[in-house]
Order: structure tokens, then C-alpha cells, then sequence
């Protein structure tokens, strides 16, 4: 145990400090996540907002916080590592890290979004980047 006191505070207010100890890491993390990227059901994601009366938003900002995937059981299968809305592809896309079994192109998974303070899910589908990649740029 050491002891710690701040450069204003007199001798008294010393505090004991006690050592961190890192917390355990879950056990969904401890295993290899695979890479991929996913692209968001829009119809799914317009119906959301639409129910609470919001106007769905299509900002080309990246979010830069995680967002939970799950299966359809329910369970964690992964996290998304940036989000955001593609204009040329007229919908919402993200880079996740997946459950080796789940990262195959055409897996379904669902993706946890917030409104108005209540979680919903949304469907996502897995596929491999390049998300765009048309004939006429790699000609």
C-alpha cells in the first residue's frame, strides 16, 4: 500500500492508495475475433425510427464507440469498431470484430442501437471489405 497526498493538501488528508488490479477480461473476449464488415438492414433501420416518431439519421460522422452485436439467441457475438452512413451506398456500414463462426460473407447478426434511451436491434449482414468495389474502378 503506498501513500499519496496532494501537493495542496497538508499532511493530514494523506490518503492510502491501494495497487489497481486489472479486472478480468469476459470470456467472449478472450477468443479470437475475426474481422469484418457489416452492412446494416435499412428498411429495418428506418422502421425503428420510424415507430418512435424520429426521422432516421443518415450523418456521414463515424461513431466512434462500440456497438454490441448479437445472435439470434441473444448472445454477444461481437462489437462494431467504427459505424457509420455510406452515401454511395445508401445505407449504414461498419467495421466489427465477429465470432470466428459467424465471420463468413452472408452471416446474420444483429446490431444494438439506442433511441430514445431504450436499446433496439437491428439485422446486419457480414460481408468482406471492399463493402463497394464496382467493375468500372478496377477496370
Amino acid at each position: 500500500m503506498y501513500l499519496f497526498r496532494p501537493l495542496h493538501c497538508p499532511a493530514r488528508y494523506t490518503v492510502p492508495v491501494v495497487p489497481v488490479v486489472p479486472l478480468p477480461v469476459p470470456a467472449m473476449f478472450q477468443r479470437q475475433l475475426e474481422r469484418g464488415g457489416l452492412m446494416v438492414d435499412w428498411r429495418e433501420w428506418d422502421r425503428h425510427f420510424g415507430e418512435a416518431g424520429l426521422i432516421p439519421p443518415k450523418d456521414e460522422t463515424p461513431v466512434v464507440y462500440e456497438m454490441m452485436l448479437y445472435d439470434d439467441d441473444a448472445a454477444r457475438v461481437g462489437y462494431t469498431t467504427s459505424f457509420m452512413y455510406s452515401p454511395m451506398l445508401q445505407r449504414h456500414i461498419a467495421m466489427a470484430r465477429v465470432q470466428p463462426q459467424l465471420a463468413a460473407a452472408g452471416s446474420k447478426v444483429n446490431l444494438e442501437l439506442t433511441i430514445n434511451h431504450r436499446y433496439h436491434t437491428v439485422a446486419a449482414e457480414v460481408r468482406r471489405p471492399p463493402l463497394f468495389n464496382p467493375a468500372r474502378k478496377t477496370a
